[in-house]
């Protein structure tokens, strides 16, 4: 699932210049709002619950996960991803500096566990988070993702 939600029309991204985490947000989420898998108010939303709730989506050094809840403005299953070179900055503290943004747009509670446990077995070892922030066009990204995942192409 992860590789088929990634590998849609320019769900992956790269930034070279630093960026606030706003930006990263607004950034990550522009291919999910041109294709209408989400609205407008659901990026409003996700920037808001960091404003109200703090750095919550940076899930693990280097990596943020901008989501919200499906009433705030979900149309399909997405997911997008933004590699940014310098790191952005959720808070003052270096545990919440991140350079892979995921903007994740679920329809229910229970449809993206599988996303997320793909997520979760890469980003179990720092080696993979590390080779990720490094890489710089799409298809080395999903070639990546494929291979931690034993994906047979």
């Amino acid at each position: 699932m992860l590789i088929k939600l990634l590998s849609k029309n320019q769900r992956i991204m790269f930034e070279d210049k630093p960026i606030t985490w706003v930006e990263s947000i607004e950034k990550v989420s522009k291919p999910l709002l041109n294709e209408s898998a989400i609205k407008e108010s659901y990026v409003q939303k996700m920037i808001d619950n960091v404003n109200d709730l703090g750095p919550y989506i940076v899930i693990a050094p280097k990596i943020a996960l901008a989501h919200a809840r499906p009433e705030d403005g979900v149309n399909e299953m997405g997911l997008s991803l933004l590699v940014s070179k310098e790191p952005v900055k959720f808070s003052e503290k270096e545990e919440h500096n991140a350079q892979l943004i995921f903007a994740l747009a679920a329809t229910d509670s229970v449809s993206h566990l599988s996303l997320l446990s793909d997520l979760a077995q890469i980003f179990s070892d720092q080696a993979n988070i590390d080779s990720l922030c490094e890489l710089r066009t799409p298809e080395e990204v999903l070639q990546f993702i494929s291979k931690c995942l034993g994906v047979v192409e």
